[in-house]
């Protein structure tokens, strides 16, 4: 029953189980079976780089233990997950989430690259766990997701942030006078929001841009050179608006906006992250149900609950404003605030939205939650994470 509960992913029900195991076990056989170390063998074609790993635990990442300078040969550990992280002086670490199970020989190659552009993160190549492991109902009819298994991904980019209103309109002044119409943020109330929900990005100037923007019963306008204030918040309640994430743009839209930053600014196959990119962001290896491993505080993330449900308070927050749900990646946001188009990965779909939003609950934010949606939606809490592959290097010499 425990290798049932375990090939499940139920740890919970398996640790119980194993724990009784013990009670009975006089000649510690099955214990040594089931907490067989594992072996982690790391290497870089970047050279040499400094190897840490700390354990992950809901409470968050355990101590630092430094197990080398690559090639670390067959480092000792106990079963679980792990942040594995690389450093070669001048340049970004990379972090690489890793699932160990009992017994396991796991070898890393993991390069370390000379640049990262601004404002990303290089995930590097790897294997994580991949949809849901919760009942078959639930599964399927609410969380819309596969049932869980072990999946790769190959290295890619991913923004640190959602695209916000002020990259928008970088995109919108490099665009046709025609063209910058087509793609002027603008959205009404519909199925993912509710009643008097509205946003409209409007050019009342040439060059400079008006913001209007109703989250439930209260409006809000401003101009570039003001901010937006939520009266009902005690906290957060000034918002520079060209921080908050852009929303009211459809997928074609949101493609569009990756194709310029692949010509404008020269990153490489710029593209909205597919699920697999997305859900390995906000996971790393394991199978978490939110970013931060452990269940979020209401502050920890822009959803329903955090401000109390104040339906004044309602609204989109500038990114970052919520570390507490930063994946083991370093990335934000990808809890709440905005959802994100992503590009399906299951056959029958071409997009699906994912992340939750500032005007639904916590479980919407979960990281195997996702909503089929049609390309042509525009929504007030629906905006845009960018994904790119890295940028070839050759070896270390």
């Amino acid at each position: 029953r425990a290798r049932l509960a375990e090939r499940a992913h139920r740890l919970v029900e398996r640790d119980e189980l194993v724990h009784r195991m013990f009670t009975y076990d006089d000649g510690g056989i099955q214990r040594a079976r089931w907490t067989a170390p594992a072996r982690l063998t790391v290497d870089s074609p970047s050279g040499h780089a400094t190897v840490t790993a700390q354990a992950v635990q809901p409470s968050g990442l355990g101590p630092r233990v430094i197990l080398g300078v690559t090639p670390v040969a067959d480092a000792i550990l106990a079963a679980g997950s792990y942040l594995v992280t690389l450093r070669v002086d001048g340049r970004a670490e990379v972090r690489a989430p890793i699932l160990l199970a009992r017994g396991e020989g796991m070898q890393l190659s993991v390069p370390v690259p000379r640049h990262v552009p601004a404002g990303y993160v290089f995930v590097p190549a790897g294997r994580f766990l991949y949809g849901s492991n919760d009942n078959e109902d639930f599964r399927r009819s609410l969380l819309n997701a596969q049932p869980l298994h072990a999946t790769t991904t190959p290295a890619y980019l991913i923004a640190r942030h959602e695209v916000t209103f002020g990259d928008w309109i970088e995109f919108l002044r490099d665009l046709s006078p025609v063209e910058r119409a087509q793609r002027l943020p603008r959205a009404a109330e519909n199925a993912v929001t509710h009643a008097d929900a509205a946003i409209t990005l409007t050019e009342p100037t040439p060059g400079r841009f008006h913001l209007a923007m109703q989250p439930t019963s209260r409006r809000y306008t401003a101009d570039e050179d003001h901010s937006i204030h939520y009266e009902s918040r005690s906290v957060g309640a000034e918002q520079r608006w060209q921080r908050i994430p852009v929303s009211g743009i459809s997928w074609d839209d949101a493609v569009s906006y990756a194709t310029w930053l692949e010509r404008a600014r020269g990153l490489s196959k710029a593209r909205p992250c597919d699920e697999r990119e997305w859900e390995r962001a906000a996971r790393g290896a394991d199978a978490r149900l939110f970013p931060s491993a452990g269940l979020p505080e209401p502050s920890d993330a822009n959803v329903a609950e955090t401000y109390s449900r104040q339906p004044d308070a309602f609204g989109p927050d500038e990114v970052g404003s919520h570390p507490g749900s930063d994946s083991v990646f370093g990335v934000a946001d990808l809890a709440g605030n905005a959802w994100e188009w992503v590009a399906s990965v299951s056959g029958d779909e071409q997009v699906a939205i994912r992340g939750g939003g500032w005007y639904h609950n916590q479980a919407a934010a979960r990281s195997n939650n996702r909503e089929p949606a049609e390309p042509s939606l525009r929504a007030i809490t629906l905006g845009l994470r960018i994904c790119a592959t890295p940028p070839d290097e050759p070896p270390a010499p």
